[in-house]
């Protein structure tokens, strides 16, 4: 049972895993980045720092921070953090408008179709993601919010 269950869950990564890359440009007086992608629209990403939590700490951090006169910020879906990955790179495999990087994995907001345990991350040290089991791993967080 247990391996139907892990076929189903990763046929459904792979059809929804469809390259999303966004465009993005650097606003240095914010210290943020603004990005736009077809399907996700526009976001503004956290760029003024990188911070290492485990994942409850990093909701919670990301709900109360307030940054460039905005106070609506968030972790990022699996998807929107993907869009920002840049496969031309390695180490760190992130959009070169992103200046506060840190390679290693990233938080998203998404429990694991696989086990309610396990939260999604992605890898900026080349682009990858997984999911991980949140007990009391410690990840990078990149906030961001709907522009």
């Amino acid at each position: 049972m247990n391996k139907y269950l892990i076929a189903i869950a990763l046929l459904f990564v792979s059809a929804n895993s469809e390259a999303l890359k966004a465009i993005c440009h650097r606003d240095d007086d914010k210290r943020v980045v603004i990005c736009e992608e077809d399907k996700l629209g526009r976001l503004m990403w956290q760029d003024n720092t990188t911070y290492k939590y485990e994942w409850n700490d990093s909701r919670r951090y990301c709900e109360k921070l307030g940054l460039a006169g905005y106070s609506d910020w968030r972790l990022p879906t699996r998807f929107e953090l993907l869009s920002i990955t840049d496969d031309g790179r390695y180490n760190p495999a992130i959009n070169e408008a992103f200046k506060n990087v840190e390679s290693g994995k990233y938080w998203t907001s998404e429990k694991s179709v696989i086990s309610r345990n396990c939260i999604w991350n992605v890898n900026f040290i080349d682009g990858s993601y997984g999911d991980f089991e949140r007990s009391s791993d410690r990840h990078f967080i990149r906030c961001v919010r709907n522009y």
